[in-house]
């Protein structure tokens, strides 16, 4: 809507689940040349999910080309895959992420946590401090998770919370 007002496109799109929360700010130009390099404004910046078999779900960052392309099939696709289909329906959305990207020839770049730093919130607790899902604090510390981050400020900040 801010667009068609504007009469302006974005170059890059975050797409950010309404329980994420980005750890620090994330430096939009460095996005927007990773996607560059990709393919202008066609690209995606992903973070692997391996053990769900697809990308994160939570946050990830397309040019404003596959952007449209994304969003305009992830819906429409899903359901004629599960009104047609129900062999071939996704068991989760890392999955169904990727399918989309994968059919529509979306070239993508995996990214680390480091690179889109976020947390899943789940609430607040009786101290007021945010609760967050236990699996992303392994992300910042444990090696064999795929995600390790050597970034210690992001770590302790993860800590914190």
């Amino acid at each position: 809507a801010h667009e068609l007002s504007a009469g302006k496109h974005y170059d890059v799109v975050f797409k950010i689940r309404e329980d994420s929360l980005f750890l620090h700010e994330v430096d939009i130009a460095k996005m927007h040349e990773h996607i560059n390099k990709l393919a202008p404004r066609k690209g995606m910046l992903a973070i692997g999910c391996r053990s769900w078999g697809g990308w994160n779900d939570n946050v990830f960052v397309l040019g404003r080309q596959a952007a449209d392309v994304f969003f305009d099939h992830v819906m429409e696709d899903l359901y004629w895959t599960f009104a047609s289909d129900r062999v071939h329906e996704p068991t989760n959305t890392e999955r169904w992420v990727k399918e989309i990207q994968r059919k529509y020839h979306i070239p993508v770049k995996e990214v680390s946590i480091c690179q889109l730093p976020f947390t899943v919130v789940r609430g607040i607790d009786r101290r007021q401090q945010l609760v967050i899902k236990s699996t992303y604090q392994g992300h910042f510390s444990d090696r064999t998770s795929g995600c390790y981050c050597e970034d210690q400020q992001l770590v302790e900040k993860q800590k914190l919370c």
